[in-house]
């Protein structure tokens, strides 16, 4: 009986052995797995580098708005035609319009100083955000010898951190510039060397069209050196303010009334000194720039006179404390831009009227800042 019993015990102990025994191979079985996963990867990687397959699925707009992407192509463009950018000017959408690159290195060079320089406004950033492009973006793909950045007073008096940006959240890199997770530089590698991560979530798109190069969001091309032109005029759209409306109009029928709000300012100046500490310790010079806005935003308004002259007088003021040169074409009189030919809104200016400034500015620069732009670009 007890024979019986172990002999039982032990078939059992036999069954269970082979149950629990693998079978030949089995244990290979998700290596395999991830090798095929990593040749698969593999194969897509190499896939997504050949350029009649990219083109087909579209390039990935990897930050905040698609101008920035063009202007990459554009730096490409310029420095295979005339080499490397010494002078780059900086700011939010009114340089990207206001100032014309080729025709301001005309201008210098009919005084003996060749330099070539490139626009690289963006469209919707207050000045914490350009801070974020310069230290993150435009000292990594450039080393310029002078950045100009234009301001305009909204900009100052409504400063924004970087932080809340919200179109900051459509990009791929913008949101890693800010993260302070340790995995962010891990990630910033992806975006930078693998096709995989650039393209993520655009397999699915694979039929639509990449969209044309050098064109920006509202259909205004640009030429190699990031300027935008602008083909609307503020005469037409003076016409329709009562029903549509457009960029600044409300501020220019009501005007930027006094006294003026220098705390405010001063947080905006705050940011700006941010961004010249960046530049200084890339080794480059920083030029300060006021940009000139449609002269109703502050003479439709009570004491707007005299408030823009405080404005002006401040940038002055922080420009010499700062040691960097400051340029203002209209010499604190907002007069001088009162009218609506330049314009093609109240702020960003016509072709004609980005040739007049970009003419100023270039004889403002010869006339103040020569010394400084010789020196700084070898002429």
């Amino acid at each position: 009986m007890e024979i019986r019993r172990r002999t039982r015990v032990f078939r059992s102990m036999s069954l269970f052995r082979r149950i629990r025994r693998p079978r030949k191979g089995t244990a290979l079985r998700p290596a395999r797995a991830v090798s095929a996963g990593l040749a698969v990867l593999l194969l897509a990687e190499v896939l997504l580098r050949i350029p009649g397959v990219a083109s087909a699925i579209g390039r990935p707009d990897l930050y905040y708005w698609p101008g920035v992407r063009d202007r990459l192509d554009a730096i490409l463009v310029t420095e295979q035609g005339v080499g490397d950018i010494d002078v780059l000017f900086i700011g939010s959408s009114v340089v990207r319009t206001n100032i014309r690159p080729l025709q301001f290195d005309r201008a210098l060079a009919d005084a003996g100083i060749d330099v070539v320089s490139f626009n690289g406004g963006l469209s919707g950033l207050r000045v914490d955000a350009v801070r974020l492009y310069v230290e993150e973006f435009w000292l990594e793909v450039l080393s310029p010898q002078v950045i100009f950045q234009a301001v305009r007073y909204k900009e100052l008096l409504h400063p924004e951190p970087a932080e809340e940006y919200v179109r900051f959240d459509q990009g791929r890199y913008e949101p890693l510039w800010l993260s302070t997770s340790p995995l962010a530089p891990l990630q910033r590698f992806a975006l930078d060397n693998l096709r995989l991560a650039q393209h993520a979530g655009l397999l699915t798109d694979a039929l639509v069209s990449p969209d044309s190069a050098f064109e920006d969001e509202v259909g205004f091309p640009i030429n190699s050196r990031g300027w935008n032109a602008t083909v609307r005029s503020l005469p037409d759209l003076r016409a329709t303010m009562d029903v549509v409306e457009i960029p600044g109009g409300s501020d220019a029928v009501r005007g930027f009334s006094g006294p003026l709000d220098v705390a405010a300012l001063d947080v905006g100046l705050a940011m700006l000194a941010e961004t010249i500490a960046a530049i200084r310790a890339a080794g480059a010079s920083y030029v300060l720039v006021n940009m000139p806005e449609h002269g109703d935003k502050f003479l439709n308004a009570p004491n707007g006179a005299a408030l823009y002259g405080d404005y002006i007088e401040i940038l002055s003021l922080f420009a010499a404390d700062q040691g960097v040169l400051f340029l203002d074409v209209t010499e604190g009189d907002a007069s001088m831009y009162q009218t609506d030919e330049p314009f093609s809104d109240f702020h960003h200016m016509t072709p004609e009227g980005a040739a007049e400034l970009t003419r100023l500015l270039a004889e403002a620069m010869l006339e103040s800042g020569a010394r400084l732009l010789g020196e700084a670009v070898g002429g």
